[in-house]
């Protein structure tokens, strides 16, 4: 929990961690709904950042993870339901715990697996195309379905969402 509370603390954001194929899990509300093995999975992850999150909050542990695990199966884990849901819980630092559970959850690694191959970049070092408002020229997407954006028609940039 001390290096998860020290991601939080330095502001570092895990970059998506894709199989071999280059895939990702699955991680809609009706998919939790059909595979509960697959929400279980999430369960030792959870745990141990709402150890790193809510320090002095034990008590109310289980009750967010409960929660969480009740939303994963009614909100897709990126929507304004679920932030809205989870903001009392973790203030400024939601947008942060929604990306790396987002990242977790559709990931190809359990917890482990996942650590050994984590990356991380400092926020800052990455574009949120979510906050910052860009005008683009032109929206095309790519063969594997990302979108690439042409910024003020000269700068063209094709990115991997990391939010």
């Amino acid at each position: 929990s001390s290096f998860r509370r020290l991601v939080y603390a330095r502001d570092q954001w895990v970059q998506a961690l894709p199989d071999i194929t280059g895939r990702y899990r699955e991680t809609t509300p009706e998919f939790f709904q059909l595979n509960p093995a697959m929400t279980h999975r999430l369960v030792p992850w959870l745990n141990r950042e709402l150890n790193a999150l809510l320090e002095n909050h034990d008590n109310r542990l289980n009750y967010v993870l409960e929660l969480i695990l009740r939303l994963v199966t009614q909100h897709h884990i990126r929507s304004r339901q679920f932030r809205d849901a989870l903001r009392q819980y973790f203030a400024g630092r939601t947008e942060h715990f929604i990306h790396e559970f987002y990242q977790f959850a559709r990931s190809p690694y359990d917890m482990y697996g996942f650590d050994e191959n984590a990356q991380y970049e400092r926020r800052d070092q990455q574009l949120n195309f979510e906050e910052v408002a860009v005008e683009s020229s032109e929206s095309s997407e790519d063969e594997s379905g990302e979108t690439g954006i042409e910024l003020a028609g000269k700068l063209n940039l094709v990115y991997e969402e990391h939010s």
